[in-house]
């Protein structure tokens, strides 16, 4: 399946799901049940192999693109 049908039957733009997909994007309760319910699969069927692995989730960082001195506002 293609990153647009999947996008476009959950009303996201393929880009949206490339960030998913990447990590990129932290992805909200809501969009993940419908992608669920679009794939027919649980959850599980996302976090599981996580789990499985010891694997966890990226944690937000703040800050990752600091602004230079030079652009700040006076």
């Amino acid at each position: 399946m293609s990153q647009e049908k999947l996008g476009n039957a959950v009303g996201l733009t393929f880009q949206q799901i490339q960030k998913y997909e990447r990590g990129q994007n932290a992805i909200s309760l809501n969009i993940a049940k419908k992608l669920c319910e679009y794939l027919d699969v649980s959850i599980d069927y996302f976090i599981k192999p996580m789990e499985d692995n010891n694997l966890t989730f990226l944690k937000r960082r703040e800050n990752v693109y600091p602004i230079k001195q030079d652009f700040v506002a006076r």
